[in-house]
Parts: structure tokens; C-alpha cells; sequence
């Protein structure tokens, strides 16, 4: 979590509730059994060009021995 921009709250906030938390939930049932090293990381992002949100997995994750 960063600090937004007052002007962008309000859809932020919206984005979180109708959309964020239900994809979070997906993408950690989906680790649940997850047992490789390193980092899985999902990020979202709001574009104020676009007025859009943008989402990101980065994954950096060692390949199971």
C-alpha cells in the first residue's frame, strides 16, 4: 500500500472492493501449495494517463530440486 492522490481515492478505493480483493484471492489459492524459493509478487498499479488500472506479477521464483 502506497498513499494516493485525493483526486483518485474515491475510484481506488472502488477498484479494491469490486475487483482487487477477489483477484488477490485467486492468486493466493492459486500458491497455496506453493514450496519454491524467492518471490512471487502481484502489483497493481493505477495509470493516471490512461485512467486505468494496471496489474503486474512479478515472479522470481527458483525451480524446485
Amino acid at each position: 500500500m502506497q498513499p494516493v492522490p485525493r483526486v483518485f481515492r474515491h475510484a481506488i478505493k472502488q477498484y479494491i472492493a469490486d475487483s482487487a480483493l477477489s483477484q488477490i484471492g485467486i492468486w493466493l489459492k492459486e500458491r497455496e501449495q506453493l514450496a519454491q524459493r524467492g518471490s512471487d509478487i502481484l502489483v497493481f498499479f493505477y495509470d493516471e494517463k490512461a485512467e486505468d488500472f494496471v496489474i503486474r506479477q512479478v515472479t522470481h521464483l527458483e525451480p524446485l530440486r
